[in-house]
């Protein structure tokens, strides 16, 4: 959400300490993170009620993810490892006849202090409508409940392609390493389509950080996949959105 608020190139100046294209104190100004922070302050007071207080004093982060299974919990903050993660979970809940609830992909919501960077969105009502068109592949400026200029339909865009990752690290092969070109060979594979095909039958879906369509690629893959990581992967693979994975910083 902060980048979402000032931007990709800002929020990746932050961590380069550059403000206006020098070496400045004034990363500290942005008011994305202040912003970020005021949000998930108001989701996370417990006297607010947004949350059940025993999913973070006491259960296991186990148990509060079956309780998101059995329908007691709107939404879980998780990886794309949730569905691999919890397959036994899941499993045991169904053979119990406990009907555990089926997982789909909430998108990143926008937050509502960006109208201040928009000229031409007046209200959250408008512009929640301008991201369901969005969410739609639609590029026109005006449509049902938004009309809006190129620049703002501009902002709201990359800000729906905006996300953070807690995931893959860089591979690194030792210098004394005996086997460096195999290593090699198998980072290559593990870039292409049928590697990253292999990986996720390994994971139940998860995928790594290389561009794959696999409704296209590998359909007798894609459609053995949750509908979480259906949803994932084609937002990942969406026509009208660049992605921005956020590294720095999580």
């Amino acid at each position: 959400m902060w980048a979402q608020y000032n931007g990709v190139d800002a929020y990746d100046d932050y961590f380069n300490g550059i403000d206006r294209g020098a070496l400045s104190v004034n990363i500290f100004k942005q008011k994305g993170r202040l912003y970020a922070l005021e949000f998930l302050e108001k989701i996370l007071n417990k006297n607010n009620g947004y949350y059940d207080v025993n999913v973070v004093n006491n259960d296991a982060y186990t148990l509060a993810q079956q309780k998101f299974y059995l329908g007691q919990a709107v939404f879980h903050y998780n990886g794309d490892y949730f569905i691999d993660e919890n397959k036994e979970s899941f499993d045991k809940l169904q053979a119990a006849n406990l009907n555990p609830s089926e997982v789909i992909m909430m998108r990143t919501p926008i937050i509502s202090k960006i109208i201040e960077k928009c000229d031409t969105i007046e209200s959250d009502a408008e512009l929640s409508a301008l991201v369901k068109a969005i969410d739609n592949a639609s590029t026109a400026l005006t449509g049902e409940g938004y009309s809006v200029s190129q620049d703002d339909f501009d902002k709201i865009l990359e800000a729906r392609g905006i996300v953070g990752t807690v995931g893959p690290a860089p591979a690194i092969i030792p210098a004394y390493a005996d086997a460096q070109e195999v290593a090699i060979d198998f980072l290559r594979f593990m870039a292409t389509n049928e590697g990253i095909a292999e990986y996720a039958k390994g994971t139940n879906g998860s995928t790594i950080d290389f561009k794959c369509d696999l409704s296209k690629t590998h359909p007798d893959v894609f459609n053995n996949l949750s509908q979480f990581h259906k949803d994932r992967l084609a937002y990942l693979n969406a026509d009208n959105l660049e992605i921005y994975v956020l590294r720095k910083g999580s």
